[in-house]
Parts: structure tokens; sequence; C-alpha cells
């Protein structure tokens, strides 16, 4: 295997490649007189210039399927059969494909909502895995090369590091547009001016909030289980639900403290100038923002590309590719942050019992159809009944219609016969005259 120790090595090796494979030699031309046309970075063989750099690691990369769909990409974090992939677009009981074709039923180890992580087990061991660096510095930095590999021989995407990965602070999180697959509670939200909590300042009418009872001036304490303290964290936790999926929410109201349920709505649809722009560029994901920490390059992923790995030209795997977020951004999670929940996965800090999102809303949605139905046949059986008793009253108005008839000719016929008489009495005092 052809090795490079620095980016320029690389950048000499695509020279002799496009001087071989896409037109006249760039040293043998006079740059004046030779145009040469580059191929595109989603084009094969520009991609193949980068094969010989993840061809030891690429087997650390697996799809993820739900439903018989490919949702994502899954980075194997253990030779035990350990994957980590983005929770957001698993909705169903998943399985795992290898780069063999093999497919095999995943166990949910774990859900770790901040960062959008999914940890599944397969009954396999001996696979190929990433390695983790020995230190803690981060490998990344603006303008490296990085690579993200699929399940081809080829890499998936090729890009470069745009922004060195950055921590934030919560209030400090990137709020870019909302992903209208996002659950919605219907309510703005302000500062509670006590120790905890978020005040409801307003109420979207017909919103999930108002149809389950919540008014305006109550504080929200906690979501999902997670304390809420600042409108950016109630934002924040609103991006990791879908809509019907069913939240315990615990609030204030009149110095009591109470619980509630609310099966969330669905966010009403705008499409601001900024997210219309970014869509050029191709689908976004549906969580996109909201990460504590990310690493930002401008390879080119669709949304079931992200939760595989990010690596450098020389293989050391720089983080998991976590969302596409904008016409020229893609996001991961820089590898620091999977050294430390990896771990904790495995200690069952994130153990998952409930139904996955998917299941929670087709629930939903059953019982939503279930309730149209009866309430159809409830209209339908209303309907009938009003049919019966029209048709009833159409019988009874038909009876009398014919009575009235018979009635009618009885009285015409003994009117005829009364006037015939009354001639005949006539007559006959007419002839004793």
């Amino acid at each position: 295997m052809m090795r490079f120790n620095r980016v320029s090595g690389l950048g000499f090796w695509f020279l002799l490649t496009v001087s071989q494979g896409f037109g006249p030699s760039l040293l043998s031309q006079s740059p004046a007189k030779t145009e040469v046309k580059l191929p595109g970075k989603d084009n094969s063989a520009y991609l193949e210039i980068f094969k010989p750099a993840i061809k030891q690691v690429a087997p650390a990369t697996v799809k993820i399927l739900c439903m018989g769909k490919e949702v994502a990409l899954g980075t194997v974090v253990d030779p035990a059969g350990f994957v980590i992939t983005k929770a957001s677009e698993v909705k169903y009981t998943p399985k795992i494909r290898l780069k063999d074709g093999r497919e095999f039923r995943a166990e949910i180890v774990g859900i770790e909502e901040q960062h959008d992580l999914m940890m599944l087990k397969i009954p396999l061991d001996k696979m190929t895995a990433i390695s983790f660096p020995t230190t803690n510095s981060l490998l990344s930095t603006a303008g490296k090369w990085v690579i993200s590999p699929g399940l081809g021989d080829n890499p998936l995407s090729v890009g470069v590091v745009s922004v060195a990965p950055r921590v934030f602070d919560q209030k400090s999180l990137p709020r870019m547009p909302r992903a209208s697959n996002s659950g919605y509670l219907g309510v703005t939200a302000g500062e509670s001016g006590e120790d905890a909590g978020v005040r409801i300042d307003g109420m979207e009418p017909g919103g999930a909030a108002e149809k389950t009872g919540m008014k305006v001036g109550d504080i929200i304490l906690t979501i999902k289980s997670k304390n809420v303290n600042a409108p950016e964290e109630l934002i924040n936790i609103m991006q990791t639900t879908r809509p019907g999926e069913v939240v315990v929410l615990t609030y204030k109201r009149d110095g009591k403290i109470s619980e509630m349920r609310i099966s969330l709505g669905k966010r009403p649809a705008n499409n601001p100038r900024g997210d219309i722009q970014n869509r050029m560029g191709g689908e976004l994901s549906e969580r996109r923002s909201a990460f504590p920490a990310i690493l930002q390059h401008d390879s080119i992923l669709k949304p079931n590309e992200c939760g595989g790995p990010l690596f450098d030209i020389h293989g050391n795997c720089l983080g998991i590719n976590i969302a596409r977020a904008g016409r020229v951004e893609s996001y991961a999670l820089p590898i620091d942050v999977i050294v430390n929940l990896v771990p904790e996965f495995k200690a069952g800090k994130y153990a998952w019992k409930g139904p996955l999102p998917g299941e929670i809303a087709l629930k939903e949605k059953v019982k939503a159809l279930e309730l149209s139905v009866k309430e159809g046949l409830t209209l339908k059986s209303e309907a009938e009944n009003k049919v019966k008793t029209s048709q009833s009253a159409l019988d009874r108005a038909e009876k009398n219609r014919r009575d009235a008839e018979r009635k009618l000719k009885e009285n015409e016929e003994s009117l005829k016969k009364a006037k015939e008489e009354e001639s005949l009495v006539e007559k006959e005092k007419s002839d004793k005259k």
C-alpha cells in the first residue's frame, strides 16, 4: 500500500492521477494554453484516490436498517459487536448490515440524547473497530483532509475540516432552523425569574400544551426527566422529540408542583429563506443542532449517511459524522466525545427500555385512526337512525296520503250518488206538476 505522511504527498498523487487520467500532462503544457477539468468531489475517480488511506479501517463502518430501509451508517467501537450510530434516524427496531452483506438484528444498549447517539450490539466478535487516540489532544485542525467511508470500496465522501472542534455552553448552542419533524409543544417560553424553570409567556391556540391544560404563567421545571432552566434548554430538548411522542413534564402553578403527560403535536410548516438555501445542497438531517461539541467539515453527506466514522488520510478516526447541517456543512462529534461516552454506554448509564420514536408515532397514529374510525361509526349509526326515522315518517306520510286518497275517492263517489239522488228528486217533483 502506498502511504503518504503529508497532505502534500496526497496532493502530488492527485496531480499525477489527473495528468494520467483526465487529460494531457499538466507538466508538459503551458498553463496559459491548457485547461484541465478536474473531477467533482463525488466523482468515483476522485474518491478512489483516497481509498488506500482508509483500506484497513473502512470495515469499521456498517449500515443501519429499519423496516428494510437504510436509515444511517454505524461505527464499530468495539470488536465485540458494539456499534454507535445517529439515534434520531433509528425510529424502529434496527438491523445492522455488514460489508459482506450479512444482516443481524441489533440489541439497543442505550440512547444518549444530548449527542443524538445510540449504541447497538450484535452477536459477533473480532469485528474491525475504530482505534481511539492515546492522548486527549484533538486530532483535527481546520484545512485537514477528512474521509467518510461507506460499505463500498471507495470512500463515501471526502472533504476538509472547516472549523476545528469546539465546545459550547448550553446557552450558546447553535440554534439552526428547527427540523419540521421535531415535536411541538406550542408555547413561548421566557425566564422564570426563579431559581429553576422557564415561564410560559404565550400559548398557541389548539397546541399540545393548551389541549392538555397548561396555562400562561405556568413554570416548566423538567421535561423528559431533564431540568429546564433556560428557554434555550427547552428548545434543545424539544429538538430531540418527535410528533406524537408522549413526554412527561413537571411544572409549577401557584406554588404547587404537578406532573403532566403531553402528546406532542407537529411543528407548523415554515420555510425561512436560510433553510431553503441550505436545502439547495441536498436534504438536511432532522436533528442537526444542539450538539455540545462539533467538528465541522464540508464533505457531502446525505442524512442516512450520518452515524459513520470520519478519518484523516492516515486512518486516524477524528470522530463520528452526526448531521448534514447545511448546504456546505456536515457535523461530526469529535473523537474525544466518543472516547468518554463508550464506557458509559457499556456501563448502562443510557440504558433504553422504552419504545422507539417511530413506534411511538405509529402507536399514536393507530390510536388516532382508531378514534377516527370509532367516531365515523358513531356518525354512520346516527345517520342510519335518522334515515330510519325519516323513513318511518315517510312511510306514515305515504299511508296518510293513501288514506286521504281513499277517503277523497269515497267522498267523491258519495257526492256523485247524492247529486244523482237529488236530480231524481227534483225530476219527480217536476213530473207531478
